[in-house]
């Protein structure tokens, strides 16, 4: 079994290709291409973004991000306790709303300040 993936890493968007055995990885440019198929393969992260609720009438969501990607085994897990949180404002443009979550480093922040 093969399978491709395109390179995120730089504009050139390389299509990597790898064998099922992880034997042989071809199409690959240059050593970010090889580190960042080698994370897909093992481990992917992805950057997660949403909306948490707030105690505000006018403004009843505000937006996160996690700080740097997370495993992508984790994404659900902290979905789901983002959307069942509820924070009360005024909140600021990078605040944390959780912080190391499951120790993994990652923290999650506002990405959005409201005063009301």
């Amino acid at each position: 079994m093969v399978k491709t993936f395109t390179c995120i890493i730089c504009p050139r968007g390389c299509a990597i290709t790898v064998s099922a055995d992880k034997i042989r990885v071809d199409g690959y440019k240059c050593a970010r291409g090889l580190a960042y198929v080698n994370e897909e393969i093992s481990d992917p992260k992805r950057t997660v973004t949403g909306v948490v609720a707030t105690d505000s009438a006018s403004i009843p969501y505000v937006p996160f991000r996690t700080e740097k990607p997370i495993s992508k085994k984790l994404v659900y897990e902290l979905l789901k306790e983002l959307y069942e949180m509820k924070i009360c404002v005024p909140v600021k443009c990078g605040n944390p709303i959780l912080t190391n979550y499951r120790g993994t480093g990652v923290d999650v922040r506002i990405t959005r300040t409201v005063n009301n």
